[in-house]
């Protein structure tokens, strides 16, 4: 088995390198990073868009922007306040569908 010590080659580009044979590795030598396995993510302290003040309202069969208002803040004619809230998911505030998630503005 060979003799395996640690050397100090020297000082790159401010790095210092090591070689456990003695022997100098170039830097064309040193294999590749590999971060094929590595997933995403992200974390901040600003709230996100979808996480910000208020809460949602899933839509019912029946319901409409008055009634969802007049439901969250005891007043139909608040319904701009959700409708505002939610233009990039409502394109027409007298067509809202069943199932679609809507984020309700504090009071």
């Amino acid at each position: 088995m060979p003799e395996r010590r640690l050397a100090k080659l020297g000082r790159h580009e401010g790095m210092v390198t090591t070689s456990l044979t003695g022997g100098e590795m170039a830097r064309g030598d040193r294999p590749k990073a590999d971060f094929s396995d590595v997933e995403s993510a992200s974390s901040s302290t600003a709230p996100s868009p979808s996480t910000g003040s208020g809460r949602t309202y899933t839509v019912r069969k029946g319901d409409s922007l008055s009634k969802i208002a007049k439901r969250e803040y005891g007043d139909a004619q608040q319904w701009r306040r959700i409708y505002e809230a939610n233009r990039d998911t409502i394109k027409d505030p007298d067509l809202i569908y069943p199932g679609q998630v809507f984020r309700i503005p504090d009071a």
